[in-house]
């Protein structure tokens, strides 16, 4: 337990947190599409690894495949420290006239919008508690819908050797849908990139729960994946637009704090709705109503330029 929780303490670290931070910092234009190219490296992590280290794990040498993830992680600490830099402070210093400028832009005789939020002002705001609910029910995706996703299929008839193949489709349609949402948060806003994502993921959830014809099966994870991928791409997105880039890390930490609810109860919701209802599908449709309810909370998410210092 001790161990775990070391791993998972630094895994916060070395995510979206920081990801965040210097995209938003080194790309002001273009930090949607930047970002969703950036957090790829999840799902082709999720894709490559267990490719790496499931033959050692396939010979019962779990001690080992422990040993190469940590030379793996030195190795890409290296990398970071060499190769990865914070922005000077001139472009920080543009970043801020650059977001108080789209700011003043059509509200004149309104009082200017704080350059960047600190965390007393954003616990002050409402978009700071509907951002969290929001967030908090589009992580269920990842406790009570990935895990399960393979027994649900498998329950439903699904063959063994067809059902890696639908979780990889899984995978290549949510890897293929960072850059998609990133460039849509650019073009609508975070806040509309993220309703679609909640939407799509509700319907294609339900898809999911009421597929049965291996037709219905491909499809529903195909679109269920191409709107799933979009989370942790629009989790920074949404915490720079509304609270600014200063104060992001303390921000988006306490935002995701929320993660802990589904992380405790969404594999038991999952599990009883197998072991009560004999299929994993009334709890999909509940995670499925969920993301409705984060799109309402998403409604009363504002933009920084549209909140006023309190």
């Amino acid at each position: 337990y001790a161990l775990s929780f070391l791993q998972f303490v630094g895994l916060n670290g070395a995510a979206a947190l920081p990801a965040g931070k210097l995209v938003g910092s080194w790309f002001r234009t273009r930090a949607g599409r930047v970002m969703g190219l950036t957090m790829m490296g999840v799902n082709f992590g999720g894709i490559t690894l267990p490719l790496i280290v499931g033959p050692i794990l396939a010979s019962g040498n779990w001690q080992l495949a422990y040993q190469l993830y940590a030379i793996m992680a030195f190795v890409f600490a290296g990398a970071v420290l060499a190769f990865v830099n914070d922005p000077p402070a001139t472009a920080l210093a543009e970043s801020a006239v650059h977001h108080s400028k789209v700011a003043a832009i059509g509200r004149r005789r309104r009082p200017p919008a704080p350059l960047s939020f600190t965390v007393r002002q954003a616990l002050r705001t409402r978009t700071f508690y509907a951002l969290t609910l929001a967030i908090m029910l589009s992580s269920f995706t990842h406790t009570a819908v990935l895990p399960q996703v393979a027994a649900h299929f498998s329950s439903q008839g699904v063959s063994r050797a067809t059902v890696p193949l639908v979780i990889s489709l899984l995978s290549a349609c949510g890897m293929a849908a960072k850059p998609i949402f990133g460039f849509l948060s650019e073009r609508l806003g975070a806040k509309m990139a993220m309703m679609i994502s909640l939407t799509g993921q509700s319907v294609g959830l339900a898809y999911i729960a009421l597929a049965s014809t291996t037709a219905a099966v491909w499809t529903s994870v195909a679109l269920f994946g191409l709107f799933m991928g979009a989370h942790s791409v629009m989790i920074p997105l949404l915490t720079r637009d509304s609270f600014g880039l200063r104060n992001i890390g303390s921000i988006m930490g306490l935002i995701t704090m929320s993660a802990v609810l589904p992380w405790a109860i969404g594999p038991v919701l999952a599990g009883l709705s197998y072991d009560i209802g004999g299929t994993y599908a009334y709890g999909f449709v509940g995670v499925a109503v969920g993301y409705v309810v984060g799109v309402m909370a998403l409604t009363q998410v504002k933009r920084m330029d549209e909140m006023e210092r309190r």
